[in-house]
């Protein structure tokens, strides 16, 4: 097999990265945008010894779950892998990652619980990062990165972001076309807008847009302003963010509020929270009230328990858990998502909920020193899991129950195999869609200690 080779090929699988996956002559071959089922001829764009990448060049038999797709700008950006699937095949493909990950890469002969969909698969992101860039011809384009590039595709109506941050988007790209203010040029580092951050709450349909410069001010932000209150319904504040390096991070470190406040009130579970740009917190709000509710029955706390949340962020699930506990007490590196933390507790008169600003082995010293033994530890770290000294912590601590709450399977399935090898059983592996559209699954472990 060589490149410009047209093969036909049926597809019966699909990547994390959304590439169907089919075989020809005993060698792999991954399709960019095929669906399980698909036949289709496709054409070679490269060709290894053990596998072959092609593109479509005609569909001869559609698979049962391709639908058209609801974004015209699928498949260019690289933000959505399963716009081209029907939704109960992208939750059937998603479950399937998870129990292959566990068996793989953990070695662990469970089965997991049937996926729980979200609610809604548009228009569900309380969240949005958009750069904004030039055209040759000065033209402005904001939208997502195309696949495996820098290359910006213009979005006009991003179908997983809020109504919100889809207007905001709509609102700066005419100021900036009105004013001609220039975009971040990545090459010669210069222009001055580089992305527009949006971020809005469910519950309270406020929203914070934060416009991220490489400059030192934004000309006519009050016009900006202006704008934003007549066509942004929820608009409560505008932030702007001076970011000058040479740097992929989206965001600098010089806020300045140029109206309004810099933050947003949301509400999950009876709990009420703060959130700012920097803050983390779970995209989609509706699933994550599902997820801390499910941590809560998994935990089946009493009043006398102490509950250890590690990567605690701004407190969001120590804070909901706290009300089923004797103490909660959240462990985060960062120090202003421990500011925030607190502030929380405050806000919603909770005592006995406790953050300290540190890393897992540093936590866990102090809870010796108090005499603490945490009756439960809740862990919901970054895609690349846990390092090895956090679970040399989680195992030294000897909690009765471990709940691990992960983004990434494969992180999942390698830590879980420690666990298990140091004195954890797995009870219950329940994976959610958090972010339909996007080859991303969550997922819930509950374990307790048998060693």
């Amino acid at each position: 097999m060589k490149i410009n080779d047209v093969i036909e090929v049926m597809i019966d699988d699909v990547t994390r990265e959304g590439m169907g996956v089919g075989h020809f002559d005993g060698m792999a071959v991954f399709v960019e945008d095929a669906a399980p089922g698909d036949i289709v001829s496709c054409r070679i764009t490269k060709a290894k010894k053990s596998y072959a990448i092609g593109k479509i060049a005609k569909i001869i038999t559609a698979s049962k779950s391709r639908i058209t797709p609801a974004c015209t700008s699928f498949p260019r950006c690289g933000g959505c892998s399963f716009c081209h699937i029907d939704y109960n095949a992208e939750l059937k493909i998603k479950e399937r990652w998870v129990q292959d990950a566990l068996k793989r890469i953990g070695k662990l002969d469970i089965s997991v619980l049937p996926i729980i969909g979200a609610p809604d698969t548009q228009n569900y992101r309380n969240k949005s990062q958009f750069p904004v860039r030039q055209n040759a011809d000065g033209k402005i384009k904001i939208g997502f990165y195309e696949r495996s590039s820098h290359t910006i595709v213009n979005i006009d109506n991003c179908k997983i972001s809020s109504v919100a941050a889809n207007t905001a988007v709509s609102v700066v790209k005419q100021f900036m076309e009105k004013y001609d203010l220039t975009a971040y040029d990545e090459l010669k580092k210069d222009g001055l807008v580089r992305h527009i951050y949006v971020r809005s709450a469910n519950s309270t349909g406020e929203t914070v847009v934060t416009i991220v410069i490489n400059g030192d001010s934004l000309p006519h932000y009050e016009e900006l302003i202006k704008v934003l209150q007549e066509k942004l319904t929820g608009f409560c504040g505008l932030v702007q963010n001076i970011n000058k390096q040479d740097t992929n991070l989206v965001l600098g470190d010089n806020f300045s509020t140029l109206w309004g406040k810099d933050f947003v009130t949301d509400n999950l579970s009876g709990v009420e929270f703060h959130i700012s740009p920097l803050s983390f917190y779970q995209v989609n709000s509706l699933q994550a009230e599902r997820m801390y509710e499910l941590v809560r029955k998994y935990a089946d706390l009493n009043k006398g328990d102490t509950v250890l949340d590690l990567y605690c962020g701004i407190g969001t699930m120590a804070l909901i858990i706290a009300k089923s506990a004797g103490k909660a007490i959240g462990i985060e590196i960062v120090p202003q998502a421990i500011e925030d933390a607190n502030l929380c507790a405050q806000i919603n008169g909770i005592k006995n909920a406790e953050f300290i600003c540190a890393d897992a082995s540093s936590a866990a010293e102090i809870l010796t020193e108090r005499s603490l033994s945490p009756d439960v530890i809740i862990i919901d770290p970054p895609r690349k899991g846990c390092d090895a000294e956090t679970l040399k912590t989680i195992i030294d601590l000897a909690p009765q129950k471990l709940i691990y709450v992960s983004c990434d399977p494969a992180t999942l399935a390698r830590d879980l195999k420690i666990l298990t090898e140091n004195g954890f059983e797995i009870k219950s592996c329940q994976p959610l869609d958090m972010f339909p559209r996007t080859p991303h699954v969550e997922c819930v472990v509950s374990m307790v200690r048998v060693k």
